[in-house]
């Protein structure tokens, strides 16, 4: 569940959460990857995940990343939310399985997307480890 992955992080300390998905939508012409950081009071928990968004999308080209991207989380979404205490967090979404262009690169292309995500992921921890 998203609670258990949220404990997990928490009674770990971890440095990252990165909640990776891919979006639906109803017909099959929607299409497009972005990632969604934190909205919070806390500037610097804001400017670490908008970091880490920007970054962890610099290398992916599987699915085209929406120009509006990174996104700030406008719908409260519970593992970006103040119950988990980590650090950079961002919810992926990697483009629509809901489209068969965008299932068929994500199909074909599983190994590209964790490389190039793996990328921009060891960019972010360069950074700051």
């Amino acid at each position: 569940t998203r609670a258990a992955r949220i404990s997990l992080a928490n009674d770990n300390a971890a440095d990252y959460f990165i909640s990776v998905h891919a979006d639906g939508a109803d017909g099959n012409t929607t299409t497009g990857s972005h990632v969604i950081y934190p909205d919070s009071s806390d500037a610097t928990l804001t400017a670490d995940c908008s970091e880490l968004a920007t970054d962890i999308f610099s290398s992916y080209t599987v699915v085209a990343v929406e120009s509006n991207s990174p996104k700030k989380d406008v719908r409260g979404l519970q593992v970006l939310g103040g119950s988990n205490k980590t650090k950079r967090k961002v919810l992926l979404e990697l483009g629509f399985v809901t489209t068969p262009s965008d299932a068929r690169a994500l199909y074909n292309n599983v190994d590209n997307a964790a490389t190039q995500l793996k990328n921009g992921l060891v960019l972010n921890i360069k950074k700051h480890f």
